[in-house]
């Protein structure tokens, strides 16, 4: 992990914003991981800025199984890097994962580590707590996109995700991957050293919501065509109109007949 720590960043939005720096601050660690601070107040966070933090991992989200919340724990305590904190921005969840959240507490204080648990975090707080890390993690075991991740590339942050397929699709060759705790502290601990920040900002740049609403639109016209085209010819056939104008006989099942072929030696003129 970099000695160095990153600058003050004010902002970042993948529409167009950017990680504004400013002069560097004295980045003093709170004494050491091992000091339980799992409810500092984002609001002391605030007043003081994210330097009161040090160098810290950051990941975004509950604390539950489809987070790899334990996995990420596991990866934190082989970093063997006491400067270095685990800041977790949230943490609760919609689900009941208290037997979870139980487990990853006892894990945690078993590899002897603690990390910050901030809860949730302001929106107007969440942009310099982001862009202030030292690299982002996101070791998801499922997932339909990732906003989160992908506010960490708009501000030019190092990213570590799992190795999933729509991990690999959004984020290329922007983000590191890895897969289990061990490959995952490998990727942590590397990831920092690797330049990607321009990278990074160029792909965040190109999901825009006027983008996405274009993308939306343009599968909502493939799905409608295709449907009606399947409709179309799944339609059962009107009597005459496949016929050459020749209706079937009286005795004759419409589904035998009229299927695209001239009947007229078996049927009479409407």
């Amino acid at each position: 992990m970099s000695a160095s720590p990153p600058p003050s960043p004010t902002s970042y939005w993948p529409d167009g914003g950017s990680r504004q720096q400013s002069s560097r601050t004295a980045w003093t660690p709170l004494a050491s991981r091992r000091q339980p601070v799992r409810s500092l107040s984002p609001r002391r966070i605030g007043r003081g800025g994210v330097g009161r933090l040090g160098r810290y991992v950051l990941t975004v989200g509950g604390i539950e199984p489809r987070k790899g919340s334990l996995d990420l724990v596991e990866a934190y305590a082989l970093l063997g890097d006491p400067d270095v904190r685990l800041v977790i921005a949230g943490g609760e969840t919609l689900f009941d994962y208290r037997a979870y959240r139980a487990a990853w507490d006892e894990r945690a204080a078993e590899l002897s580590v603690a990390p910050v648990v901030l809860g949730p975090v302001d929106d107007t707080q969440l942009p310099a707590l982001v862009a202030g890390a030292e690299v982002f993690a996101f070791p998801s075991v499922k997932e339909g996109f990732g906003l989160a991740p992908l506010e960490a590339l708009a501000a030019g942050v190092p990213l570590v995700v799992s190795d999933l397929p729509v991990f690999r699709e959004i984020f290329r060759d922007a983000a590191s991957y890895a897969i289990g705790p061990a490959d995952l502290a490998r990727q942590l601990r590397a990831a920092p050293r690797t330049d990607r920040s321009a990278r990074s900002r160029a792909l965040a740049a190109t999901y825009t919501w006027p983008a996405a609403a274009a993308a939306h639109l343009e599968f909502y016209a493939r799905v409608l065509n295709t449907s009606q085209r399947s409709a179309q010819s799944a339609s059962p056939p009107v009597l005459g109109a496949d016929c050459g104008g020749f209706l079937p006989d009286p005795g004759v099942k419409p589904s035998s007949v009229c299927h695209g072929t001239r009947l007229a030696d078996r049927g009479q003129r409407r």
